[in-house]
């Protein structure tokens, strides 16, 4: 039987946990900041940035369509749903779930990268910022809330 004891190690603040813990904390809030100054870009209140799920489809309405929320959240549930569905099954079926799941899997991939190009382009930056925003979210996030990034509008 396994001892949990909140005295052993792995429980044991040590300062490098803090300042990670404290980095992140601080990461988080200068990024909601960032999303609410991007939203304010938009000519959206600040505030819709807070609320999830609703932040995003304010967010592709005002770089994209509003219409590709729906879609990623279709891609979202039927990924989940096959992946769940093969957790259940064995052999070839359970093959076929898979496969099923992960070309849903990609095709969301493909939509939020997508996204992650029309977000660049309604600030009017490139593959740059695009490739930037798929490996950094958080920091592209800053830079187009904070920084000087004036919002272009939705390309066609």
């Amino acid at each position: 039987m396994t001892n949990f004891n909140i005295t052993s190690t792995n429980y044991v603040l040590t300062p490098f946990n803090l300042f990670v813990s404290a980095a992140v904390l601080v990461l988080f809030i200068i990024t909601l900041i960032a999303k609410w100054k991007m939203f304010n870009k938009f000519g959206e209140k600040g505030w819709k940035s807070l609320i999830p799920f609703y932040s995003e489809y304010v967010m592709l309405k005002n770089v994209w369509r509003g219409s590709i929320f729906f879609v990623s959240l279709a891609l979202f549930i039927l990924t989940f749903t096959f992946q769940q569905i093969a957790a259940s099954l064995v052999g070839v079926p359970q093959l076929i779930c898979l496969l099923v799941g992960l070309v849903f899997s990609i095709a969301l991939l493909v939509v939020k990268i997508r996204s992650i190009s029309h977000l660049s382009r309604a600030f009017g930056h490139g593959m740059g910022m695009t490739v930037f925003g798929v490996l950094f979210t958080d920091l592209q996030t800053i830079f187009l809330g904070l920084g000087n990034s004036q919002y272009i509008g939705a390309a066609a």
